[in-house]
């Protein structure tokens, strides 16, 4: 358990090495043009394809909470980066609603590259995050929390469109 603020520090830092590496991963395997507008939201890269030196994909405060749940029951770290894209597709959806125009410092994806490519990313994540719960090493045992899952991503994308908050 984290003691201090250098406990915590520590702990999204490694949270943070385990699971940037795998949601990249699983981004790059989206289609060219989807995967172009997720790396900007991420900060991978600038819209004309320069890689830029961008930070762990956010705070990680999530997927910090995510792995360390993983841990306790013996689960895979793909959890955690299911729970990363969620969050980001949520950022996506939220940044839209809200019409936010900065997102972590840079324009948001919507204010950047326009709505509907920001929907589709944000769609395009979340669908991500389900095939990475169904191709998980042990999947045997997440694929029967699967629908739950896939349930819990409709309420909240339910929630989106009736104008409410993730």
């Amino acid at each position: 358990m984290a003691d201090s603020p250098r406990d915590c520090e520590t702990i999204l830092a490694q949270a943070a090495a385990l699971v940037a590496p795998l949601v990249r991963s699983r981004v790059h395997t989206l289609p060219p043009q989807v995967r172009h507008v997720a790396g900007l939201h991420f900060g991978w890269w600038s819209d004309d394809g320069t890689v830029l030196d961008a930070p762990a994909v956010s705070k990680g405060v999530r997927a910090a909470l995510a792995l360390l749940a993983c841990r306790a029951v013996g689960a895979a770290r793909v959890a955690a980066v299911a729970v990363e894209l969620v969050h980001n597709a949520s950022l996506l959806h939220d940044d839209v609603i809200d019409e936010d125009p900065l997102r972590r410092g840079r324009p948001a994806l919507w204010a950047a590259k326009g709505v509907p490519a920001a929907i589709l990313a944000g769609d395009a994540l979340s669908f991500a995050a389900v095939q990475t719960m169904a191709e998980a090493p042990d999947a045997g045992r997440t694929v029967p929390v699967l629908p739950a899952a896939v349930q819990a991503l409709i309420d909240e994308a339910l929630k989106l469109t009736e104008g409410g908050r993730p």
